[in-house]
């Protein structure tokens, strides 16, 4: 679900949309209980016409991949208070 905080960088301040997910799909490849810590790597390379993908990777120090995922997800205004 890091994908449309990759997507939101591209927004000024604040931020006036909310990305509800479509579809979200995880493939796990490995078991790591015993990992400190894991990088998450989260790309949106297309936004447009309320539409937003995006994809992330998640590895260990040492560089092996865990898990990766692709979401779809739809984008939305958020009603500003007057």
């Amino acid at each position: 679900t890091m994908m449309f905080p990759a997507a939101a960088l591209a927004y000024e301040e604040p931020m006036r949309y909310i990305a509800p997910s479509l579809d979200l799909s995880v493939q796990f490849h490995r078991i790591v209980p015993d990992e400190e810590w894991l990088l998450c790597e989260s790309l949106s390379p297309l936004a447009e016409d309320g539409l937003v993908g995006g994809s992330a990777r998640i590895w260990t120090r040492d560089g092996r991949l865990v898990a990766s995922g692709a979401q779809q997800m739809i984008s939305k205004p958020l009603e500003m208070p007057a």
